[in-house]
């Protein structure tokens, strides 16, 4: 179980099963924004990701939890993830993921929730990692690990 606690009052803000097998995947956090991503493997082997940009006490409370109840993404096993944006617009981000499955895709997420994606060129082996560097503005490098240590590059641009 993935948990983000209060550490003033102590109360639980977002609890999630993430299957026993999955964790947090990254977490972006400066005064001004706040960005998180979990992961969770599904019994019938897909994953969901469950997305929060901003604060957690800025949502209501549903009665599942704060960030919904995740969109199907991948086939299999989601092993890392990052987010990187593109403009000013502040409830637009970006969202790349790897997988078990040798796919990699590009998320565009809007208010916390996954509204179009974009595979990128699938690895021979599985993705094992994925990382982003901002570049300007409207622009960012993303690189794509593969388990035969094949490193894919892709320039993205506004």
């Amino acid at each position: 179980t993935f948990r983000v606690l209060d550490v003033y009052s102590g109360s639980d803000l977002f609890r999630m099963d993430t299957g026993g097998r999955q964790r947090i995947l990254d977490l972006y956090s400066r005064p001004d924004c706040k960005q998180l991503v979990v992961c969770a493997n599904q019994k019938h082997g897909s994953s969901s990701i469950c997305i929060q940009r901003g604060s957690l006490l800025d949502e209501t409370p549903s009665a599942s939890t704060p960030f919904g109840e995740g969109i199907a993404v991948h086939g299999e096993t989601i092993f890392d993830a990052c987010f990187f944006s593109l403009g000013s617009n502040e409830n637009t981000c970006f969202l790349l993921t790897g997988s078990e499955d040798c796919t990699s895709k590009v998320y565009l997420c809007e208010k916390n929730r996954i509204v179009d994606y974009h595979p990128l060129t699938p690895q021979e082996s599985c993705v094992r990692a994925v990382c982003s560097s901002q570049i300007d503005k409207t622009s960012a490098l993303l690189v794509v690990g593969g388990g035969k240590l094949v490193l894919q590059f892709f320039l993205v641009k506004l």
